[in-house]
């Protein structure tokens, strides 16, 4: 992927998962983990080519801008015309891949368990105080 499309990219996951209670899925490097995954699958790249090409010129008519330089409500438009797209089009097939692959790596990474009380898996420690109630989560 080109500088652009990088960029690009890095927008669109940026809004799907932003930082909220736990970072944000840029901070725990799902966008390097979706290009190395375009490194390897070339059918994977051209998907994400193709529906970021496709988008620029949705934000350039829509709000007269490039899609990387849009805030992050503006994106968040784009993203929902790209899901309403037709089934078969580029800019839906980015949106269907992106979406799937940004949350399953972002929520396979600790750092955005936070956000889901989540503690991590229970073994090799196994179920220890499951006779008690859970705790609260402290979310600040």
């Amino acid at each position: 992927l080109d500088t652009a499309e990088l960029r690009c990219l890095q927008q669109y996951i940026d809004v799907l998962a932003p930082d909220d209670v736990s970072p944000g899925a840029l901070k725990v490097g799902v966008d390097k983990r979706i290009i190395a995954k375009s490194s390897d699958d070339p059918d994977y790249r051209q998907t994400l080519r193709q529906g970021l090409l496709r988008i620029n010129p949705l934000a350039q008519k829509k709000f007269g801008r490039p899609f990387h330089q849009l805030t992050a409500d503006q994106v968040h438009e784009i993203i929902l015309i790209s899901e309403q797209a037709k089934r078969d089009s580029s800019e839906r097939l980015l949106f269907d891949r992106l979406r799937e692959d940004t949350f399953s790596d972002y929520y396979a990474a600790p750092e955005s368990w936070q956000s889901l009380c989540y503690r991590g898996p229970p073994q090799p420690v196994g179920f220890s105080g499951y006779q008690q109630s859970p705790e609260s989560c402290d979310q600040s």
